[in-house]
């Protein structure tokens, strides 16, 4: 290291020396982009269009994104994600219930073909005579000076672990295979290891727990990782199913592809899997998420009043004008470059998401979430540019404000504000849980999905769901409305008995007022047009017709008190 007399270390200072040469490498090695296109030459993995760049052939997986007609016209369709031909959806859905995936995906990968129970027996048992460190790896490599980036801290570790290798500079076939394997298998240690080692120099606790041979990797993962050894099944779950989805994507991806480049000079299995891994640690592939973790701190740090109407936007401006966070002009985080209509791995973890969320007492948020998520995608003459701005502040409002309720009663009233209030109906089947068992009722209620009043004050989310389900009488809304499902959360204007909400017997739900002093108004979540549910009328008896209602729409009580309008589950679901 470098000293001044004050002791300051000056090892990684910039000196005038340094910004003057970096001045002369600006003036000598600049290219045109033009040049590139002029002389045909690829600037990465991905053409101007879109499309991947062919880089390899490739027999272990596939993307399906998109069609291509004899016009070469490019038609987008939902993505499916193949590993030796058999679609990822079907592997995990094949291993509900029965046993944990990832490993039987890992041998389909490596062998090309589903193992039988022995064979996934055997090679379950491969794994685990491996998922041990050399003696003292822990102390002498991981705890000693760990970086701020665990990345580095696993790259470390494996170009280390070829010291430990009587045959590290051999390429035959049997024994790149057994590298590869114990790479594997240790790769959960690493990263665990290397998370504790990080926690440690930060001044919390050092807990160290070692694998057990008899659990799969995400049981392990999970097990070392708490300080407790406790996991849940589902949980462990979740994690074997994101393994499963993140175990191969094509042979084009930045990382596999310097894969390729590496092990073609014929360099050993270490150094390829670290070269690998320098690649995958990029904030434009696998770093990406950590990247958005910097963003999403950078944001709640500089947007100070989420009160204010575009203040949000007004920064994600600037991030995209490169005046703001990294200076790149990218939002990470949000798309992903090969799909075009939607990715497979998301569609399968949903159903995961919604009963983790179950389990962690999270529901009524992911509702919420989804709800207002499904509104904004689907909202009636939105250009594609305004609906990704929609996605992004309410994604980035969520992961600032750690408050979904918060988040989406900022993101529909920015909605309100900027684009005047533009939002289409939720169709029905917000929660997406696919096919329920049992044949269809002849009660159309049992079909519909219950409805749920969020009271809204100034533009803010106010108290919890309150749930009105199909098959019930329904609920009143009053000041004294005493029923053990009824909602009297109401402003003092508000009639005692104001207003009734069902589901008919044709599964739709209506709402009917109830002879309220100051009338009930309602505004259609799908074009803002406004349909007096009932007039002012001084406290007169009821003689309205009942009005229906969708998910989407709210109603204006008195014109003080408002229920935004959401789907949820069907009580057969819960």
């Amino acid at each position: 290291m470098i000293w001044k007399e004050n002791r300051e270390n000056t090892y990684c200072e910039i000196t005038p020396a340094i910004l003057a040469l970096k001045e002369q490498w600006e003036k000598k090695n600049y290219i045109d982009p033009k040049l590139y296109k002029e002389y045909n030459v690829k600037r990465g993995l991905r053409d101007e269009d879109g499309r991947g760049v062919l880089t390899g052939l490739t027999r272990v997986a596939e993307i399906q994104s998109y069609n291509v007609t004899q016009g070469e016209h490019i038609i987008p369709t939902d993505g499916v994600l193949y590993y030796r031909g058999i679609d990822t959806r079907e592997l995990v859905t094949g291993s509900r219930g029965r046993r944990y995936a990832f490993e039987e995906a890992a041998y389909l990968l490596l062998f090309g073909e589903l193992p039988t129970q022995s064979q996934l027996q055997d090679f379950c048992g491969q794994l685990a005579s491996y998922r041990t460190l050399p003696t003292n790896f822990f102390r002498d490599v991981i705890l000693k000076a760990p970086p701020r980036d665990l990345m580095n801290t696993m790259q470390r570790g494996i170009l280390t672990l070829f010291c430990y290798d009587d045959k590290p500079n051999d390429i035959g076939l049997e024994n790149v295979l057994r590298q590869c394997l114990q790479l594997m298998a240790n790769m959960p240690v690493l990263a665990i290891y290397a998370y504790q080692a990080w926690r440690y120099s930060q001044g919390e606790s050092l807990f160290i727990h070692t694998p057990k041979p008899d659990l799969s990797t995400a049981e392990n993962f999970l097990r070392m990782l708490r300080e407790d050894r406790s996991y849940t099944e589902l949980e462990a779950r979740v994690l074997d199913v994101a393994l499963v989805l993140h175990a191969d994507h094509g042979g084009g991806n930045n990382s596999t592809f310097t894969n390729h480049v590496v092990t073609s000079s014929g360099t050993d299995t270490y150094s390829a899997i670290a070269a690998a891994m320098s690649s995958l640690k990029g904030p434009r592939h696998g770093g990406a998420n950590s990247k958005v973790m910097a963003m999403m701190e950078d944001i709640e740090a500089n947007v100070s009043n989420w009160n204010d109407d575009g203040c949000v936007a007004d920064y994600l401006t600037k991030m995209l004008n490169k005046e703001a966070f990294d200076r790149s002009g990218l939002i990470y985080g949000l798309g992903h470059a090969v799909y075009t209509k939607s990715d497979p791995r998301c569609e399968v973890f949903r159903d995961y998401v919604y009963r983790l969320a179950a389990e962690k007492g999270r529901e009524d948020e992911l509702a919420l979430y989804r709800n207002v998520l499904e509104r904004l995608a689907r909202g009636a003459g939105y250009s594609v540019e305004e609906r990704s701005e929609l996605a992004m502040v309410l994604f980035v409002a969520a992961g600032c404000s750690a408050n979904v309720k918060r988040a989406c009663a900022y993101v529909l009233d920015y909605v309100k504000t900027v684009h005047g209030g533009r939002l289409e109906t939720v169709p029905a089947a917000v929660m997406d849980q696919g096919e329920q068992p049992g044949a269809a009722s002849a009660d159309p209620r049992e079909q519909a999905q219950a409805l749920g009043l969020l009271r809204m004050v100034g533009g803010l989310v106010s108290g919890g769901l309150h749930w009105v389900q199909p098959l019930s009488d329904g609920v009143e809304i009053g000041a004294l409305a005493l029923g053990p499902d009824d909602i009297n959360d109401v402003e003092p204007d508000v009639s005692g008995h104001h207003l009734r909400i069902w589901c008919n017997e044709a599964g739709r739900w209506c709402v009917q007022g109830l002879g309220s002093s100051n009338g009930t108004v309602l505004i259609s979540g799908e074009d803002g047009s406004e349909t007096v549910v009932e007039p002012a009328r001084g406290g007169a008896s009821a003689c309205v017709e009942p009005v229906e209602v969708h998910a989407g729409d709210e109603l204006v009580l008195a014109g003080s008190t408002r229920f935004m309008l959401i789907e949820g589950m069907p009580e057969s679901w819960e």
